[in-house]
């Protein structure tokens, strides 16, 4: 594989190549860390989501009672 990178990016990445390689308990670490920093939500159930989804207290959650057109019933 080939990756582009910043040139002081370069140690660290073949470092993190190297402990994915090898596998075992770094391995595993390493893979777990990566995945929560690249998305907090992933492997969450519906309930886990919900629990760690942020406060919705500034969100405006009223809905117009008006229409925007003439409704013949």
């Amino acid at each position: 594989m080939e990756i582009s990178v910043p040139e002081g990016d370069k140690p660290l990445i073949r470092e993190i190549a190297a402990n994915l390689r090898a596998g075992g308990e770094l391995a595993k670490q390493t893979r777990s860390a990566l995945c929560s920093l690249m998305n907090p939500w992933a492997g969450m159930n519906l309930k886990e989501l919900i629990e760690n989804a942020p406060p919705l207290d500034e969100l405006d959650l009223e809905r117009s009672k008006e229409t925007a057109r003439d409704i013949d019933l």
